[in-house]
């Protein structure tokens, strides 16, 4: 074997070998960046958490110095009562039927676009209120 071709061999065993170490040293840095993401990620996220719940507690606190009665000095829990409920005319809440006749009477194909948008503008409106 020419002492050229040898020369080249042994290069190119070399370089292969350096760029294996590399590659070896790459993957292990890979491992360790995943790892130290995946923490900082993790304490972001509890963070956060902490942080919403800190918002929550003064709310609460806020309602509770709102809702303290003048002669025990106790505050009283309305959380259940936070929001208002909308309701919709159901027959549960007209038993014996007594809804306007017109109201059931107006139907999409009897009245033109206009008066379609007229009444849906009341009906958002009213919703609203």
């Amino acid at each position: 074997m020419p002492l050229t071709s040898c020369i080249y061999l042994f290069y190119f065993v070399a370089v292969n070998k350096r760029y294996a170490e590399l590659r070896e040293e790459l993957k292990h840095q890979d491992k360790e960046d995943k790892v130290v993401d995946r923490e900082r990620r993790k304490e972001k996220r509890m963070k956060q958490k902490m942080k919403l719940k800190r918002g929550r507690k003064d709310e609460d606190d806020v309602e509770d110095e709102d809702n303290i009665s003048g002669s025990d000095g106790e505050a009283r829990s309305n959380k259940a009562n936070k929001k208002s409920k909308i309701k919709f005319d159901s027959e549960s809440d007209d038993p014996e039927g007594k809804r306007e006749k017109d109201k059931i009477a107006i139907t999409a194909d009897k009245i033109s676009l206009a008066e379609q948008e007229e009444l849906a503008l009341k009906l958002l409106s009213s919703m609203h209120s």
